[in-house]
């Protein structure tokens, strides 16, 4: 489960410096002005990031681990689609996401269900901090699989810490832990490379390592 801002929204650099993004690996999400300057969207190693979460959800359902309204994710995810359109890479079949809109709230303790563009959108009214929320209502949707099997992919420390705390591999995405690093570790376990051990050490050296 990917969250969207920090982890697939990418990063922004002055178009100025455009020199120093990588064609072969970096994902061009757009640009946008500000003032006098215009800034590029890019997601570092997007290129191979998003190959990568191919072969993931060749073995596993995709989502988004967010809790924004939906037309905020409608937008990075028709940016992201179109990037990948461009850059002739297959876009990931995302199947599922949370939402806190009002557009989609319960009066039930259960998430609602419905489908946009064959996205399935689980709304809940609640929105406890550290997205437990949106994790709450994955667990009840995906009630027959263990929750060390629902991965989390966030770029919040307090959230990871929290899903750790609920029993979630969680991966803190960062500078120092990347996103291509994690889809790397991740895919190693799914391959049998790495035991389960050894990817939760992993993503818990880098919780840890955040937290000094």
């Amino acid at each position: 489960m990917f969250d969207h801002g920090g982890v697939l929204d990418g990063k922004f650099i002055d178009s100025l410096d455009a020199n120093n993004l990588d064609d072969s690996s970096d994902l061009i999400l757009g640009s946008q002005k500000y003032d006098f300057a215009t800034f590029i969207n890019y997601l570092p190693n997007g290129k191979l990031c998003y190959k990568l979460i191919n072969k993931i959800g060749e073995k596993c359902i995709l989502g988004y681990h967010s809790n924004n309204k939906l037309s905020d994710q409608e937008t990075i995810i028709y940016l992201s689609k179109s990037a990948c359109n461009k850059a002739n890479i297959q876009f990931p079949n995302f199947e599922i996401t949370c939402v806190s809109d009002s557009n989609y709230t319960t009066n039930s303790s259960n998430p609602s269900m419905s489908i946009k563009n064959d996205l399935l959108i689980l709304g809940f009214n609640d929105n406890l901090e550290g997205k437990q929320s949106t994790r709450k209502a994955l667990r009840s949707y995906y009630s027959n699989i263990p929750k060390e099997n629902i991965i989390i992919f966030d770029d919040g420390y307090t959230i990871v810490e929290q899903a750790f705390k609920e029993g979630h591999l969680a991966f803190l995405i960062s500078n120092n832990y990347p996103l291509i690093k994690a889809l790397e570790d991740c895919l190693s376990y799914m391959d049998g490379k790495i035991s389960y051990n050894e990817l939760l050490l992993n993503a818990a050296i880098h919780i840890n390592d955040a937290k000094k």
